[in-house]
């Protein structure tokens, strides 16, 4: 298209004004200009603006985890980053403030890191940003507070958004004996009781050996992981020894807004065939399968279990299954 009608200017408009070499330098200097010009027309790009007055928009200004045990991850946050603006923006950096000492750590576009350059955000766009955490072990009994922002640089300009989380150290049972047809499990060390000085955290199934009590004072809090369960075996013993206002909680080790009351998320306490003088006072056992199964007693005079003061709640199956057995209860609500 170019060279016909450059050839068009140089045989009928150019041929009466100008002839021989100027003619050949006319001709090749408007082809040059057409030429320019077409290429400018199909190169031009959609550059950022530099326009330090453009700021980006956040979903939130706060990203907030519940409470996470050490070692335990948690389940990933998000935020959207928004550009409001009708021009096409360069995010020049997005970090964390704690950069790679933080405990949080960014997915971006499939991407983990704690640093990411030069994203480009067309105008009227937005992106999300995805957030993890991760609490290292270490010997702090009460709730701590973990903090960071991820940061944000444009133009010149920073804007950012804080993150926040408690992290709690706890003593873990996880299972260390393994059975073909059988969970894997542990076998207590019942020693000791049970204080409130740290939430105790179950894996697998954790088992009260025969001859054995397991006593757990008030206060105490005692989480479940996914399918875990408390059994008491024949011979054994399980006395919850709570207080008005100072219950003994038994629940999911999922403290997210999601999980909070969601039903099905550990087995329950079996107080099997055998066990024996089991006592539960001012407990509250929840977000399980089988709150509490009560299985045949050795001595048919007594009861089995002793239960008072305790709520059972939010169970996918039951609040309490009993096999032959013989309990005795006294302000118990099941719901």
């Amino acid at each position: 298209m170019i060279v016909n009608f450059a050839r068009f200017i140089n045989k009928k408009m150019l041929s009466s004004c100008i002839s021989g070499a100027k003619t050949e330098i006319v001709a090749f200097l408007v082809v040059a200009a057409l030429a320019s010009g077409i290429f400018a027309a199909g190169c031009k790009k959609d550059n950022p603006s530099p326009d330090p007055d453009l700021q980006l928009t956040f979903s939130t200004d706060t990203v907030r985890f519940d409470t996470v045990f050490t070692t335990v991850g948690s389940i990933t946050r998000e935020f959207r980053v928004y550009n409001k603006n009708s021009k096409k923006l360069r995010i020049s950096n997005i970090q964390l403030a704690g950069g790679s000492l933080s405990p949080f750590i960014i997915n971006l576009d499939g991407q983990q890191g704690t640093s990411f350059k030069d994203v480009d955000l067309e105008a009227g766009d937005s992106i999300f940003v995805f957030i993890r955490l991760r609490i290292d072990p270490n010997d702090q009994s009460n709730p701590f507070e973990v903090r960071d922002s991820v940061v944000f640089e444009t133009n010149g300009n920073f804007q950012h958004v804080k993150l926040l989380a408690w992290g709690r150290n706890a003593i873990f049972h996880t299972p260390n004996i393994f059975q073909k047809g059988i969970p894997p499990y542990s076998i207590l060390d019942c020693s000791k009781p049970w204080t409130s000085e740290k939430p105790h955290v179950i894996y697998g199934w954790a088992v009260v050996d025969s001859a054995s009590t397991l006593t757990i004072e008030a206060g105490t809090e005692v989480y479940f992981h996914k399918d875990a369960l408390l059994l008491v075996h024949k011979g054994g013993t399980l006395k919850v020894l709570g207080e008005a206002g100072r219950e003994v909680i038994f629940r999911n080790d999922r403290l997210d807004e999601f999980y909070k009351n969601l039903p099905g998320q550990w087995n329950g306490i079996w107080l099997s065939q055998g066990s024996k003088e089991n006592f539960i006072n001012h407990a509250i056992i929840q977000n399980g399968n089988l709150g509490l199964q009560v299985e045949f007693p050795e001595d048919a005079s007594q009861p089995q279990l002793y239960i008072a003061n305790t709520r059972i709640a939010n169970m996918k199956t039951g609040g309490l299954a009993m096999n032959g057995s013989i309990v005795q209860g006294i302000n118990v609500v099941m719901e």
